[in-house]
């Protein structure tokens, strides 16, 4: 065979290759309860519509699929699936998962799908106050969804953690009936459901500062990642660029406005 030949079908190859390559789905596991107006269950949120924009842009394929969060990391770690919508970075996180990183070694936050805060709740009745950094009157363990990053900066600070609760309700709930001596849960969801449900605006307060304030990242499996590195940066950079848009902000300030 001539080098010209072997040349050729070569770059055939490489281009039948990057073809199938470009075809191949993306599995992205999403969290099955609501968190307005980020993502809720039956497939609506901004941050799935955001996927739904580099989609387009992109010539991508996602396949997006609910399950409970834990199962969702649980999966990422061996690769059932690609990425996990919605992930705050921690270090132990990139044991199994790859973020958006920067050249120093920091995380790329202009590459986040979204930022949240995490609130504080307790019994209007409570003396529990928190001032940033410190718990103060805490008496018994602290509620918190099961799998979020909160869980384990309660646990450095010695706080006891009850994380069986998936939704906000069942953190309110476990507050209002005096199971648990606080709940910090995510964003404007738990925020509507505790001010707007006449049965936890008589006994539940939200605290006036949060507990923390996050970015949300769109993670792969180390497993893809190691695979299929370039394409992966593209969709961070896309990302990046979509959420810095006129016309994404104004949509994300609309939904958190009707959020509410």
């Amino acid at each position: 065979m001539s080098w010209q030949r072997a040349l050729l079908l070569g770059s055939v190859s490489s281009l039948l290759s990057t073809a199938i390559w470009a075809r191949t789905p993306l599995t992205i596991c999403y969290e099955d309860v609501t968190l307005r107006p980020w993502s809720m269950p039956e497939g609506k949120g901004l941050s799935l519509d955001l996927l739904r924009s580099v989609e387009a842009k992109l010539g991508e394929s996602f396949v997006l699929v609910s399950k409970p969060w834990k199962r969702c990391q649980a999966e990422l770690k061996v690769g059932n699936v690609d990425a996990a919508l919605g992930m705050a970075h921690t270090a132990e996180r990139r044991n199994f998962a790859v973020f958006p990183m920067l050249a120093n070694g920091g995380v790329d936050r202009t590459a986040a799908l979204f930022e949240d805060d995490f609130h504080v709740f307790a019994l209007s009745t409570s003396a529990l106050e928190w001032n940033g950094s410190t718990f103060h009157n805490l008496n018994g363990p602290v509620a918190v969804q099961a799998g979020y990053v909160v869980e384990g900066r309660l646990r450095a600070m010695g706080i006891t953690v009850i994380s069986e609760d998936k939704s906000v309700q069942d953190g309110l709930r476990m507050v209002e009936n005096g199971t648990m001596a606080a709940a910090i849960l995510q964003g404007h969801e738990s925020v509507l459901l505790a001010t707007g449900n006449e049965r936890f605006k008589r006994t539940v307060r939200r605290l006036p500062q949060p507990f923390s304030h996050e970015a949300f990242y769109l993670p792969f499996s180390r497993q893809r990642y190691a695979n299929e590195a370039k394409r992966i940066r593209r969709i961070w950079a896309t990302i990046a660029e979509l959420r810095k848009s006129a016309a994404y902000q104004q949509k994300e300030a609309d939904a958190l406005k009707a959020a509410r």
